[in-house]
């Protein structure tokens, strides 16, 4: 027989999002029916996640507009974004080789822009 494991917060909080297992909600529910207080708060974040899926589930089956959608740009965008991306991290490079920025606490750089 497999031993039981500790309810942890995890556990609860996918007891309230109705994602737990079968065996392992009977294992919550009997461990909240030891703990009141607990079982309230457990109810009252389930009764939110309900609210929140009555308020946006709707929203959610729209359709996503024309003018937010990536072939507007002619799909161009996610090139534009790895460009962009790159460009970031090789003048990132540039400042540290450079001197500019400041090195990482415990780096030490094996050149210098302002020699001694």
């Amino acid at each position: 027989m497999s031993e039981i494991r500790p309810i942890t917060e995890a556990d609860l909080q996918a007891y309230a999002d109705a994602r737990l297992s079968e065996p392992r909600k009977s294992q919550v529910e009997a461990w909240l029916a030891e703990r009141p207080e607990e079982a309230e708060r457990i109810a009252a974040y389930r009764r939110l996640s309900e609210d929140l899926r009555a308020t946006y589930d709707p929203l959610l089956a729209e359709a996503v507009p024309e003018r937010m959608r990536l072939s507007v740009w002619g799909g161009r965008g996610r090139a534009f974004g790895l460009a962009a991306g790159a460009n970031c991290v090789f003048a990132s490079l540039d400042l540290l080789c450079a001197g500019v920025a400041p090195w990482p606490a415990g780096w030490t750089s094996t050149f210098s822009a302002h020699p001694s």
